[in-house]
């Protein structure tokens, strides 16, 4: 009999700051690891009472997340899980993706990690330590596929949303992202493109020899009249999400003028700058949501680069101000005005406006709705969205006194 899998998991009870809102529905359920027919499966149990199958289509089989842990704590599972039947999250497996030892990745299970931090999607490790899931804000249809990538060793990638299953959660978080992102997108394209390389069914690195990448296929050689305008558009994304500036997209595409540029070659600076506008402003609304600038100011972005931290810091304090949020100097302190209830005459309670001193997170989180950061990877040769340096908005409040803070005084007055 084969021995008990490890469970590979973090502190269930603390998940990262990324799926709190996951913990906030009775979405959850909790697994045990079970052999059937020489094979160590994951079954669904519910949360109240784990001797019980939980039913991927019937709520009431679902429990509270407290619960959940409560019954891991307790001994009585080994782990929990998430349903997605009409859930608002939806999923991507990298099954047998990863070494559990050494932490290696498969090169295709790089690439792909590669293009989802190029859009800031959360990454976990699942509870085998073989794979990989990306998790993500989801608003469309049902999908539920399985692609096999290698057939010897049963690498596949599963693509969930809106099905009849559940997820594993092991809280095991890679790369930095502490707000879910809209992942529906990037499975679409990997639907796309796994599906279109096979007629529909499973794609096998084993059997169909040679694969080209997807972008680089439609770059080259364009798509079919009446998908040209949609697959352009695709193309910049992508390669926007992978740093490139919209000189460099303009410079790609023109190498090959045959290729998705053909329509557009009379007017393809104008064309990549529209497509590569709408990109930024969809990254934007989805790391700002409702603190978007209302005058549609140019997203600006920051490189950061080593012995350049005066430059960055510079040009966050400048994005701080298009922004517009209410950050003042006073008294050589930089501070925010915060609605808070004061005790009246006759003891009633009224609001006023009150300053606090600005706190570095609080900063980190407005830097990163201000500017998009990014630092560029070694490994992936290409830059990285990453949240605003803590290190930065050290400096920033450092500052104090300086010029940064005499121009968020002199941008608004606060009355108190």
């Amino acid at each position: 009999m084969p021995a008990k899998p490890q469970t590979h998991a973090a502190d269930l009870s603390n998940l990262p700051k990324a799926l709190e809102p996951l913990t906030e529905e009775p979405r959850w359920v909790v697994w045990p690891w079970v052999l059937r027919k020489a094979k160590w499966t994951k079954p669904p149990r519910q949360a109240r009472d784990p001797t019980r199958n939980a039913r991927s289509n019937d709520p009431t089989t679902w429990a509270a997340y407290s619960d959940a842990v409560a019954a891991v704590l307790a001994g009585n599972a080994d782990g929990i899980g998430y349903m997605l039947q009409n859930a608002t999250i939806a999923a991507a497996d990298l099954d047998h993706a990863r070494d559990a030892q050494t932490g290696a990745l498969a090169d295709w299970a790089e690439r792909l990690c590669d293009e989802a931090d190029g859009l800031g999607l959360y990454r976990e490790i699942t509870v085998s330590g073989c794979g990989l899931r990306f998790i993500g804000r989801s608003q469309g249809g049902e999908l539920h596929r399985k692609f096999m990538l290698d057939r010897n060793n049963g690498a596949a990638l599963e693509l969930y949303r809106d099905t009849a299953r559940y997820i594993t959660i092991s809280g095991l978080q890679e790369g930095a992202c502490e707000d879910l992102q809209s992942i529906d997108a990037y499975l679409d394209s990997l639907l796309t493109r796994f599906d279109g390389n096979n007629g529909g069914t499973n794609f096998d690195f084993n059997t169909a020899g040679p694969q080209r990448d997807y972008y680089r296929e439609i770059i080259e050689n364009g798509a079919p009249e009446g998908e040209r305008s949609e697959k352009f558009q695709e193309t910049v994304w992508h390669l926007a999400s992978n740093g490139y500036s919209i000189e460099q997209i303009v410079d790609e595409l023109a190498k090959y003028p045959n290729g998705i540029s053909f329509k557009y070659s009379n007017r393809l600076l104008a064309e990549v700058t529209r497509s590569f506008g709408k990109w930024q402003s969809q990254r934007r609304g989805s790391a700002v949501g409702a603190g978007t600038p209302p005058n549609n100011s140019p997203w600006p972005q920051i490189h950061i680069v080593s012995g350049e931290i005066p430059r960055v810091v510079n040009e966050a304090e400048d994005a701080l101000l298009l922004l517009g949020r209410e950050i003042y100097q006073r008294g050589g302190l930089v501070v925010r005005p915060v609605l808070t209830t004061f005790k009246a005459s006759k003891q009633r309670d009224i609001l006023g406006w009150h300053l606090v001193p600005l706190s570095r997170a609080y900063l980190v989180d407005a830097l990163t709705c201000a500017a998009q950061f990014s630092k560029y990877s070694g490994r992936s040769k290409k830059w990285i969205t990453i949240d605003a340096p803590d290190k930065v908005a050290e400096i920033y409040l450092a500052r104090r006194g300086g010029s940064g803070a005499e121009r968020h005084r002199l941008y608004a007055i606060f009355t108190s």
